[in-house]
């Protein structure tokens, strides 16, 4: 019949359904439906090249980094070849000196730096009734990471300035002669490296407003204590900047060591350190105390940088030099100049009544050191009486003057 056919085919409908489950949704009434892979996530679009969108743009992240890198890489080759740029060849390509010497100096890291800064720190150095001088310590001069401008950027010397360099001043026996040497650096606005240690000069700089700068090893010097007791080779009042090299532990110097630092010194104080750029550079000279056989190394120093060399009349070294030159000139004026430089220092002394000469110091002889006595013998070394007004003369037209 044909109302019991109807109820079989809807029964047996039912049970498919059953079967098979929630119905499919049809693509008018929702979202189509959405795939699943065996571990229940979702399975991602894949583009025409069958690779999925996210492993796609991590590749292009890859490339792109490659690309950088290998950029930096040309930048560096690039900085690196002293023939220049691009292909071209490098003349220093075997040259392996060359290479770590750049390398050196150019890639320097930030702890390094800080290391350095810290190496020359500015200390105010309180002198026993007397003035503060700024002090500077150079563990190690000869280093190859040592720049000479770092203590200065320290001790703020800036602007050129003339200098005179006095060798071998380590004792007051000049006295009131060396008046005319911070005369002479007061008229052409210079300023005088010395060894840090008493010659005398201290107070006639002090009354001028000279910067007096002493250079020595830390090794050789001792630090003022007590203003009434004074110990040898002491640090003296007077001198507003200190520069000591080497130290008493690792790094022991000596006299003698820290005349490069003073030639250097005098250098890089002549040319200044202007942001600018400076052109020219001031003068130098060298003034000849001789109190010390090691100013040899000054005297040295002076020949190979081509300073102007000014013998002192006084010491045994000067007496020497001026022997081996052919002697100082007579000037028949030397009582008339004694009696009007009598305040400048000129010694002189009453017996009976009458003014004996000021002693000219030690009679010349023959050098014995080979060294010196090739400089001598070479060079063109400017003689000078043991009176302050000679040496302020001389002092200055060297420093105002190119002969």
């Amino acid at each position: 019949m044909p109302g019991e056919e109807e109820k079989k085919d809807q029964q047996n409908k039912s049970e498919e359904v059953k079967k098979e489950g929630t119905p499919k949704q049809d693509d008018k009434q929702g979202t189509p439906k959405q795939e699943t892979s065996k571990q229940g996530t979702p399975k991602q679009e894949e583009k025409k090249d069958g690779k999925p969108e996210d492993a796609k743009k991590k590749e292009d992240a890859k490339d792109g980094s490659k690309e950088e890198t290998k950029g930096d890489k040309e930048k560096k080759e690039d900085y690196v070849n002293f023939g220049g740029a691009g292909d071209e060849e490098d003349p220093y390509a075997n040259d392996e000196e060359t290479y770590k010497d750049h390398f050196r100096r150019t890639f320097i890291t930030q702890d390094n730096k800080k290391e350095q800064a810290a190496l020359y720190t500015l200390h105010d150095m309180m002198i026993p009734a007397g003035r503060t001088a700024k002090l500077v310590r150079v563990p190690d001069p000869n280093s190859e990471d040592f720049r000479i401008t770092e203590p200065l950027d320290k001790l703020k010397f800036v602007e050129p300035t003339p200098c005179i360099i006095l060798a071998g001043a380590m004792s007051d026996r000049a006295g009131k002669v060396l008046a005319g040497v911070a005369r002479a650096a007061f008229r052409a606005g210079a300023c005088i490296i010395d060894s840090g240690i008493g010659s005398g000069i201290e107070k006639f700089c002090m009354r001028k407003s000279v910067p007096l700068i002493g250079v020595c090893p830390e090794n050789e010097i001792s630090y003022p204590v007590n203003s009434s007791n004074k110990k040898p080779n002491e640090l003296t009042n007077g001198h507003t900047h200190f520069v000591l090299i080497g130290d008493d532990t690792k790094n022991k110097y000596n006299w003698g060591q820290e005349a490069h630092i003073k030639a250097e010194l005098a250098k890089r104080i002549a040319k200044g350190r202007s942001k600018y750029g400076n052109s020219y550079s001031c003068k130098i000279i060298m003034v000849i105390i001789g109190d010390n056989p090691n100013c040899v190394e000054d005297i040295a120093q002076a020949k190979e940088n081509n300073f102007p060399i000014i013998a002192l009349q006084g010491s045994q070294l000067c007496a020497d030099i001026i022997a081996a030159k052919g002697g100082l000139m007579p000037d028949e004026d030397d009582q008339e100049e004694k009696k009007q430089h009598e305040g400048e220092g000129d010694a002189e002394d009453k017996i009976g009544g009458a003014k004996a000469p000021a002693s000219s110091g030690p009679e010349g002889g023959e050098i014995k050191d080979s060294n010196l006595k090739e400089i001598v013998s070479s060079e063109k070394i400017y003689l000078c009486k043991q009176n302050s007004e000679h040496i302020a003369n001389i002092s200055h037209l060297l420093l105002t003057v190119t002969l």
